[in-house]
């Protein structure tokens, strides 16, 4: 889905977090088992796979026993990061959160096997899910602006809500494509 949104080459600023906001991605951290995907409101009931190794932390959404999206993080002591949502790929992974202060930095981003020049910034906030429960959670927004070729370039807004001892519960690739938790 994000090969709509993306297509293109990133630059990025991380926004500063505590150690506490990156203490809440526990490696025993789980989104739970069950996910809605909402295409432009159009719900498709999902199972979620969630799975890390070392450093790496992959989300499939699975219905019928086919992948529908997948995305990929990648954890350090001190940042979370995003590799991969749904074949778009960040060279370097785009982080979300982080401990230090992060420079703009340039990278690839990858779609179809075209990559494009692209720049982000990256902003974290505290907010609520509300679901069958009220859960606080930490907002990351991330604001792309990608070179798609055209006369302008191309605006995008990815969301993440993070909550603790759960990792990335809820998330928004823009045009309408949403991750929510099924509860």
């Amino acid at each position: 889905m994000l090969a709509v949104i993306l297509g293109c080459t990133a630059s990025k600023v991380a926004s500063r977090t505590s150690q506490a906001t990156l203490d809440e991605l526990s490696p025993e951290s789980s989104p739970g088992t069950k996910a809605v995907l909402s295409y432009n409101g159009q719900l498709v009931d999902v199972d979620l796979v969630h799975k890390r190794e070392g450093s790496t932390e992959t989300i499939d959404l699975m219905r019928n026993g086919e992948s529908l999206e997948h995305e990929t993080y990648v954890r350090t002591p001190h940042s979370f990061s995003l590799k991969e949502a749904d074949e778009d790929q960040f060279d370097p992974p785009l982080p979300l959160l982080s401990a230090e202060a992060a420079a703009p930095w340039s990278g690839q981003l990858t779609s179809g096997g075209v990559s494009h020049a692209a720049s982000a910034t990256v902003e974290s906030s505290v907010d609520t899910l509300k679901g069958k429960t009220v859960q606080p959670a930490t907002l990351v927004t991330v604001n792309l602006e990608l070179d798609s070729g055209g006369a302008k370039k191309a605006n995008r807004t990815l969301k993440f809500w993070l909550v603790r001892g759960k990792g990335v519960v809820e998330r928004e690739f823009g045009m309408g494509v949403k991750r929510l938790p099924a509860e």
